[in-house]
């Protein structure tokens, strides 16, 4: 409720840029997409938005462009279909997890289970 009041009061004056601060941290989910679209609205109305965040899906779902920074440094910057293709490899999180990470596989239970064998 905090974070849309502060986009409802940053909008007042009908600004043509707007800053905003890692606008959904601490949203559930349902209030991230609803702010997610509140934004989208506003870009596609001719607004600009500087945003900060740490969520890379919200980064690609709201900019045209990226800036990535650590401390302070530019590391990074582009549009972000660009940048992903430029520093991620295809199938990155499947390839690298080592095998203690992986789901054990399934093991048929015993007819004797408790619970019907439909479950298995």
């Amino acid at each position: 409720m905090e974070r849309r009041l502060s986009l409802a009061r940053a909008l007042v004056g009908d600004p043509q840029l707007l800053l905003l601060d890692e606008p959904t941290t601490g949203l559930d989910p349902q209030a991230r997409h609803l702010m997610w679209e509140r934004l989208q609205l506003l870009l596609q109305q001719g607004k600009s938005i500087l945003l900060t965040t740490h969520f890379m899906d919200e980064a690609e779902r709201l900019c045209s462009r990226l800036l990535v920074l650590d401390h302070g440094r530019k590391i990074a910057e582009g549009r972000p279909r660009e940048l992903i293709a430029q520093h991620l490899e295809p199938g990155w999180w499947r390839s690298t997890a080592p095998a203690r990470w992986r789901w054990p596989r399934r093991r048929p239970m015993p007819p004797s289970a408790p619970w019907p064998r439909a479950w298995n």
